[in-house]
């Protein structure tokens, strides 16, 4: 074999390897995706309420806030913390909860 044939094997044979091990992970990302969507999630939200907010950014706070409760599951756990002046000094979250996980109540047992 020529010297430039031996270069073209190995590298066709390098970029095989390679796209068939990227290949490999995309897959294997995506069959976990399903183990993703069930474990709780934890969803930190900070809302500016210094001065220098108007209606019109409260009113956008308000949207997001729609769009993140639809979007809500059982187990997630939300944490809300206002920007003031005082933050950086003393912070403590407005809101902290979690959304109850989901229970069976079968003969008034609670089956979690």
């Amino acid at each position: 074999m020529k010297r430039w044939e031996v270069k073209l094997f190995v590298f066709v044979l390098l970029s095989f390897l390679l796209s068939w091990s990227l290949i490999s992970q995309r897959a294997e990302a995506f069959l976990n995706s399903k183990n993703a969507e069930e474990q709780p999630r934890a969803i930190v939200i900070f809302v500016d309420m210094s001065g220098s907010t108007n209606l019109a950014r409260r009113t956008v706070f308000r949207e997001a806030f729609d769009k993140i409760y639809e979007n809500l599951r059982q187990g997630d756990r939300i944490l809300v913390g206002t920007i003031t002046g005082r933050s950086y000094i003393d912070f403590k979250p407005a809101v902290d909860v979690e959304i109850p996980k989901k229970s069976i109540w079968l003969n008034r047992i609670q089956f979690e």
